[in-house]
Order: structure tokens, then sequence, then C-alpha cells
């Protein structure tokens, strides 16, 4: 995987975690009236997350690397 698509991963991630955190605060309910387990998916976005994020960190090169 490249660094721009980890990058672009990174950022869908970060809007699936915002989504998540939505419907999680609104207590929204299935169509069989159970509450979507939000916060196990969300702390799973996390950390893909992190992870890709400290990935993309190493691939980055400084202003003095050519």
């Amino acid at each position: 995987m490249t660094t721009s698509e980890k990058v672009k991963l990174v950022g869908l991630l970060d809007k699936y975690k915002s989504e998540l955190a939505e419907r999680n605060m609104k207590r929204e309910k299935d169509k069989w009236g159970g509450i979507v387990p939000t916060k196990a998916l969300y702390n799973h976005a996390r950390i893909i997350s992190e992870k890709l994020a400290n990935e993309i960190g190493d691939e980055l090169k400084s202003m003095w690397e050519a």
C-alpha cells in the first residue's frame, strides 16, 4: 500500500469514526430494535487509523532528506 493510499484511508477512517460517535450519542436502533455496537466499531477504526498514521509518519521524509 502506498503512502498516498494510507493517507486517504486514514481520512476515511476518521470520517467513519465521527459518524459512529454521532450514532452512539443519538442511541439509534436497528430495524430489530437493538442498539448498534458503535463503541466497539469506533475503537477498531481508531486502532487501525493510529497504526496507519504511525506508518505514514515513518514513511514521510523530513526537509533534510532528498
